[in-house]
């Protein structure tokens, strides 16, 4: 751990790839800070030479009579009008693995639109609630590693726009079900189970407003497509090109499409205990509507079809016996 009067900080520079989010339309750049030993790292990423920084400006930045998180915090000030200054879009993607004092201590430096990624595994339900409640600023919170604590829950787990639980046993359907024009929400190491997913699904069929843009549950149970379905009208297709290009290649996935009373499409991915839904399509999906329409329209005249049968049949047998009754009176 590290104490208050440590003031080694270095940094580290990495060079990644231009991560260009659609909904954002502008570079982003990832800080990350952790603890190693007894010092503090600090590292960009995302195009850090796009800026044109060097790394003796940036140190010049640090004043070492300065300790802990207010020096970090300095830092993250600098590195921010900086870039900003050159790249008014810019997002920040602040990624913390520090003592829970400091991810507090920082909580202040992490501005609306920004993103942040949580890497402790253990937090108090005080700062996890409090992480949670400031984070409906931000456009991106994930707790990838964190053990959440026995008995933890909030009245609101999708805070913002994309969301990711790495241990999501206290996120409920009803969670889902109020959401209103989110992003992606990732959910893993959940306790739901089938009916609980087609419970999602029938709510989703009937309405009339967008809840999410993709959702994807991992779970400790394996999905059973029979009762994932049940009453609701889907169009299996193979993994082609169009419908691949949506997913990651995941063994023995089945994929799917379905329909809103509303006329908009979903993209379905089931492998085992991963379950993987998305509402926002590129692309022309029309054909994949109208081919459910046809199927739904197949289905209800096969259903007519067998109603008249029985129907049929029961006047049949009502013929047959009332024959044998006249029959009898005959005799």
């Amino acid at each position: 751990m590290l104490r208050e009067d440590e003031s080694d900080i270095r940094f580290l520079f990495h060079r990644f790839k231009i991560d260009r989010r659609v909904m954002f339309h502008h570079v982003a750049i990832n800080v990350n800070i952790f603890e190693q030993g007894k010092d503090v790292l600090i590292g960009l990423g995302e195009n850090f030479d796009r800026f044109e920084i060097t790394r003796e400006e940036f140190e010049s930045w640090i004043d070492i009579k300065k300790t802990g998180a207010k020096n970090i915090a300095d830092v993250l000030r600098s590195v921010r009008q900086m870039m900003v200054a050159k790249d008014s879009k810019i997002m920040f993607k602040l990624i913390l693995n520090v003592p829970e004092k400091k991810v507090l201590e920082l909580l202040p430096e992490v501005h609306e639109r920004d993103g942040l990624e949580v890497l402790n595994e253990k937090l108090s339900k005080g700062t996890i609630n409090k992480i949670i409640d400031e984070s409906s600023k931000l456009t991106y919170l994930s707790f990838p590693n964190l053990k959440f604590p026995k008995g933890f829950n909030h009245n609101q787990p999708i805070p913002c726009w994309d969301v990711t639980y790495g241990n999501a046993f206290w996120v409920k359907v009803d969670h889902i079900l109020a959401l209103r024009e989110s992003g992606t929400i990732t959910l893993r190491n959940t306790d739901w189970h089938s009916q609980m997913i087609n419970r999602l699904l029938v709510f989703w069929i009937t309405a009339d407003f967008r809840m999410f843009q993709r959702l994807r549950i991992h779970t400790r149970s394996k999905f059973l497509i029979n009762k994932l379905f049940n009453g609701v009208e889907t169009l299996q297709v193979d993994g082609s090109n169009d419908v691949m290009r949506n997913f990651h290649s995941r063994e023995g996935s089945s994929y799917f499409v379905i329909l809103s009373t509303s006329m908009r499409i979903a993209f379905i991915q089931v492998a085992d205990k991963h379950f993987e839904m998305l509402t926002a399509l590129q692309g022309d999906y029309k054909e994949y509507a109208r081919m459910i329409i046809m199927l739904m329209e197949k289905r209800r005249k096969e259903k007519e079809l067998r109603s008249l049968e029985e129907k049929l049949d029961n006047l049949n047998i009502q013929f047959s016996s009332g024959r044998a009754q006249m029959s009898n009176v005959q005799q």
